[in-house]
């Protein structure tokens, strides 16, 4: 399913009644969940106690021991988390004046740099002439680390799929997504490696002590990690954990 609207939509009722209970520009840095109610410490040194915590952090955050768990979490998580892949990732949004690519085109692969593009505004506008490139892993790396504009790269990749430097004529602007730089993500979405098994996934969203819980797309254990409704769902399931545990 696609939806014809942004993902925050999604939320816009259950954020408009938490509106006051939420906390911006907090980072969390350590969360005590030894003796009595779990604490979480905000990068401001300020403490927060909770009856229960839920950790949505990426696998790669997790994997970098950020924020810092007291008592260290136990190695069967510790092993699921090095277990599940998560790399680099970058998502590379252009605009054009006008459509050069076939009406019924929603994905185009190619055996260029970049092996992926889509069409965002397909079933949405037929007025947004926007394609998204797509690459992950050691490619994002590589081109993060090029020196070139990932923006420009991808215009020329195009040119060569469609000949006649077509998408240079008529592109506008664009913009580089690239979620391997940021802080709180680190990279795209969790995949399976060749050693990855489902017991990884219930590892690592098994609760700590009935006091921590943990959801995100990389806990989903019905086949849905890496997608939005995976994390949806694994969100779900954190909270029916919460309620089944009071």
């Amino acid at each position: 399913y696609t939806l014809n609207a942004p993902y925050l939509s999604v939320f816009s009722k259950m954020i408009s009644r938490l509106q006051s209970c939420i906390r911006l520009n907090s980072p969390a840095t350590e969360i005590q969940w030894g003796e009595g109610n779990p604490r979480v410490r905000l990068k401001s040194g300020e403490i927060l106690e909770a009856d229960h915590v839920i950790i949505t952090a990426s696998v790669a955050v997790l994997r970098e021991n950020e924020p810092v768990f007291s008592p260290a979490l136990p190695e069967k998580k510790a092993h699921a988390l090095a277990s599940i892949g998560m790399d680099a990732g970058m998502k590379i949004l252009l605009r054009f004046r006008e459509r050069f690519w076939p009406e019924e085109m929603y994905f185009l692969h190619t055996d260029g740099f970049l092996p992926q593009f889509w069409n965002p505004g397909k079933w949405r506008s037929p007025s947004a002439h926007v394609l998204t490139a797509f690459v992950g892993g050691t490619r994002a790396e590589f081109l993060a680390n090029l020196g070139c504009d990932p923006v420009a790269f991808a215009v020329r990749e195009l040119d060569e799929a469609f000949g006649g430097r077509i998408a240079s004529r008529v592109f506008e602007n664009g913009h580089v997504a690239d979620w391997g730089k940021e802080p709180f993500v680190r990279g795209l979405y969790s995949y399976p490696t060749p050693t990855t098994t489902h017991d990884h996934r219930k590892a690592l969203a098994a609760p700590l002590a009935n006091k921590i819980f943990f959801a995100g797309e990389a806990t989903d254990l019905h086949g849905h990690s890496g997608t939005v409704h995976g994390a949806i769902e694994s969100g779900h399931r954190a909270a029916q954990e919460i309620l089944l545990s009071a």
